[in-house]
């Protein structure tokens, strides 16, 4: 994320306008931080259960 924003210094834009429109993404795209916990307990248990009762055809 830093590297955009040293881009975006070097270039002399704003990040808002004109930086967006240089690379082609939105800004919040480059500043997404996920929010969700480690869900590690539930993948698990439910990757285990998909290999002992596989469906096939779908």
């Amino acid at each position: 994320m830093s590297m955009f924003f040293d881009l975006c210094d070097a270039m002399g834009l704003k990040i808002k306008d004109e930086c967006n429109k240089a690379i082609g993404f939105c800004r919040m795209t480059i500043c997404y931080e996920t929010s969700r916990g480690d869900d590690y307990g539930l993948r698990e248990p439910m990757k285990l259960l998909a290999n002992e009762r596989r469906r096939l055809g779908y």
